[in-house]
């Protein structure tokens, strides 16, 4: 024991206890000395915290507490508040706000009750009015390890946190450096936040400004106005951003809304995507999911299962596979896909359009302008304007129905190649160059007149064509 006391002695920790009895309200401030890069940990529960930051080497603890009740019990809360001793070293200070280890009642303030408490101590005491409330003044330099639950907290600058909240409430300045936060029922209200780890379960997080975020959550609302560098892995979740750069987002029966977005990763199951503007955007893989986007650059999308895609403008958007999904483009320059099954593609308008493989799909294209490709089974084509600078149109496959409508002014080839089928041409605008075959394995080769004729090449097996002018 001697030695312990020795060693506390060299350490130069000051330690100040004082108690003010003013009716039912008793104060008690903690003092100590410490090295600026302390480590802190503090217990708080159904208390109102207030965490600030100073260049001062020391940590300046005050609880407050309001109680009323018979005047024994409140003497056994304050003396076992004045008595507390807390373990403390120029390195580590572990601090609690806990009046109680037990308690039968509500301390709401509006409904107080009949209030029985056991004590940290093991006394127990009957009370009819219990309010807790702190301040810690800690160095800028401190990390801090916080366990809290049912209280309102208030958190300064911190460079360093790791927070394990419970049904608390709470306004933050700035956190950043290593910080990790765990937190379940609670409401956290930040300016910025800066390398942080958030695990959450049914919790609202509100921050102004946001930079190198990890968040793992559930059940939870998210409300970012400008973040970067963020991976988010999400279940049921909410999220609200203004602007994002460099999102990594993973989630499930989750709604995500976002003004503008640059270089995003989707990977979504039975959720909703609203972006306003987009650019660098990957979907790698997603079920059931429902995608709106106003404009978008460089789309690309790995995998699509039975989604709803609609994108007003973009540039060019090249899919892996798909199936089941339903694309609506407004305005888009490119379309490329190497296999669907069982799509639908609404488009208003196009540059060039190209399905490598399909099967069983639906395209309805309003105005194209440069070239079509499609190799498949059994799909339904409809164009109703093709440009007069129209280049190349290829349809290959087996049972193909294609119904293409083409200005007067486009001059054109038609090489139409099929196994059964029907080929339906306008006959007072194309002339028939070549015939060959019969009904089983058509050939026919159609032209009309004009500088740089587009290219019409149909091969394959029942190919119904139709081209109508205009």
């Amino acid at each position: 024991m001697f030695r312990n006391l020795l060693v506390t002695a060299l350490l130069f920790i000051s330690f100040a206890v004082s108690a003010q009895d003013n009716k039912d309200t008793f104060v008690y401030n903690y003092n100590f000395d410490v090295n600026s890069d302390v480590k802190v940990i503090f217990d708080n529960h159904s208390c109102n915290l207030d965490v600030q930051t100073s260049e001062t080497d020391k940590i300046m603890f005050t609880l407050t507490v309001n109680v009323d009740g018979d005047s024994d019990d409140v003497a056994k809360v304050d003396n076992f508040l004045k008595n507390r001793k807390y373990n403390a070293t120029k390195e580590l200070v572990k601090l609690s706000s806990s009046v109680y280890k037990s308690l039968q009642g509500t301390i709401i303030p509006s409904v107080y009750t009949s209030i029985k408490v056991t004590l940290p101590n093991g006394d127990k005491v009957k009370l009819s009015k219990l309010d807790v409330r702190a301040t810690l003044l800690i160095p800028s330099k401190a990390s801090l390890e916080l366990n809290s639950s049912a209280s309102n907290v208030v958190l300064d600058n911190l460079q360093s946190l790791k927070y394990n909240s419970d049904n608390d409430k709470v306004i933050a300045k700035s956190v950043k450096g290593n910080t990790i936060i765990d937190a379940s029922y609670s409401k956290f209200k930040f300016d910025n936040l800066e390398n942080v780890s958030l695990n959450l379960f049914d919790t609202d997080i509100f921050a102004i400004k946001a930079i190198d975020i990890e968040c793992k959550s559930k059940y939870s609302e998210i409300e970012i106005a400008q973040i970067s560098d963020i991976v988010i892995n999400g279940f049921d979740d909410k999220y609200f951003f203004t602007t994002l750069a460099n999102v990594n987002l993973t989630t499930k029966y989750s709604n995500f809304k976002a003004n503008q977005t640059k270089d995003i990763t989707i990977n979504s199951y039975d959720s909703d995507v609203e972006v306003v503007s987009s650019a660098l955007l990957s979907i790698t893989e997603t079920k059931y999911s429902t995608y709106k986007f106003g404009s978008a650059t460089s789309v690309n999308i790995t995998k699509s299962f039975e989604d709803k895609v609609n994108i007003n403008n973009a540039t060019n958007v090249v899919t892996g596979e798909s199936k089941y999904t339903s694309y609506v483009f407004g305005s888009i320059n490119n379309y490329s896909e190497n296999n669907a099954f069982d799509n639908n593609y609404t488009i208003n308008k196009v540059n060039g359009f190209k399905l490598n493989n399909t099967k069983y799909s639906d395209i309805d294209i309003e105005n194209i302008t440069d070239s079509f490709f499609v190799n498949g089974f059994e799909d339904n084509t409809n164009i109703a304007n093709t440009s007069s600078a129209f280049k190349e149109f290829t349809v290959k496959g087996k049972y193909q129905k294609v119904k293409v409508t083409i200005p007067d002014s486009l001059s054109a080839t038609i090489d139409y190649k099929s196994q059964y089928g029907k080929c339906s041409v306008p006959s007072n605008k194309f002339t028939l160059k070549s015939e060959s075959g019969d009904t089983d394995k058509q050939h026919f080769v159609y032209a009309k007149s004009g500088n740089n004729p587009a290219q019409f090449t149909l091969d394959g097996f029942t190919i119904n064509l139709n081209i109508s002018t205009k």
